[in-house]
């Protein structure tokens, strides 16, 4: 007799990332600040050539200890890639302060297509949240879900607004120094807080009943009675 097949588990809806994964850890903090801070520092003492050789080589030692660890590839290629544009964009211009302009004009890119979202009343962070969660599938419908997208995505667009307005202040002025302040500053702490707090609104907003996984499986048709023939 052969064995009865044993029943697999069925997955799960994909949930929202934890806080941690949005904001990527305490190595995503290290990685979003220590360049640029390290950029400046050289730069201040030693000139824009030798603040170029620093980046390029913080670039391939961050890439390096990814690849070693066996760490996500496309992270560490992504970061490797902004920090290759961004000492591009300062050797091309001559100046520090080019440095950080590739940053500032993706941050813009961010906030502007969160301001576009709301006007053609598709909240960014509801096609998120709906990637994401099924249960955010329905974020289009009027109520809580909808509600919680369209204040995360205003959130999310005041915080690249507000970066881009005080990083384009200190690139009018020239001032390196204030730009890597900025972004350290404007950084990981706000997108931790806009984070923090577009994950928990989600999860308010979340159905309390009605589960999105399977169908339900159709009922047995019923089995003639041969007592009735």
């Amino acid at each position: 007799m052969a064995p009865a097949d044993e029943p697999t588990p069925e997955a799960g809806p994909p949930q929202l990332p934890q806080l941690s994964e949005l904001i990527g850890g305490v190595r995503g903090v290290v990685d979003g600040g220590l360049p640029g801070v390290l950029f400046v520092g050289v730069y201040s003492l030693a000139g824009l050539r030798a603040a170029l050789a620093t980046a390029v080589a913080t670039a391939l030692v961050l890439l390096g200890e990814r690849l070693a660890r066996r760490r996500s590839t496309r992270q560490a290629l992504s970061g490797f890639a902004g920090i290759a544009l961004a000492v591009l964009v300062a050797r091309a211009t001559h100046s520090a302060r080019g440095y950080f302009l590739p940053g500032m004009v993706m941050t813009g890119g961010y906030g502007l297509a969160c301001l576009l979202s709301l006007a053609v009343r598709r909240p960014l962070l509801g096609v998120i949240a709906g990637a994401f969660d099924s249960r955010f599938a329905e974020w289009r419908e009027p109520g809580p879900v909808r509600r919680a997208a369209v204040r995360s995505t205003v959130l999310w667009a005041a915080v690249f607004g507000l970066r881009v307005a005080v990083q384009t202040a200190f690139y009018l002025a020239d001032l390196p120094t204030g730009l890597a302040a900025a972004k350290l500053v404007l950084g990981w702490p706000l997108t931790a807080l806009a984070a923090w707090y577009t994950v928990a609104a989600f999860r308010r907003a979340a159905p309390v009943s009605g589960d999105v996984g399977p169908p339900a499986p159709l009922p047995e048709p019923p089995t003639p009675d041969p007592s009735a023939a």
